[in-house]
């Protein structure tokens, strides 16, 4: 294997639903902002996809960013969720 995670568009879908329901769970609502910052990988994809079908906005947010640069990021965009 070459180490790449695959997966069938059901399969994507299925976990991106599951995604949309953890975002609900956590009261995340159409027209929010919810901030990702994890490595490209399919857990980004799946989480890009999960809040775009939520209603919610995403705003990436590059992991290797000076962690000082992030706090200032999130403070100024103020998302409901990261």
């Amino acid at each position: 294997s070459d180490g790449i995670e695959r997966l069938s568009y059901e399969q994507l879908h299925a976990r991106a639903l599951k995604f949309v329901a953890e975002l609900k769970q956590q009261s995340i609502a159409e027209g929010m902002l919810v901030a990702i910052s994890i490595p490209k990988s399919m857990d980004y994809i799946i989480a890009l996809l999960g809040i775009t079908m939520s209603g919610a906005a995403f705003m990436p947010l590059d992991p290797n960013l000076p962690a000082e640069r992030r706090k200032h990021i999130l403070k100024e965009s103020d998302p409901s969720a990261i």
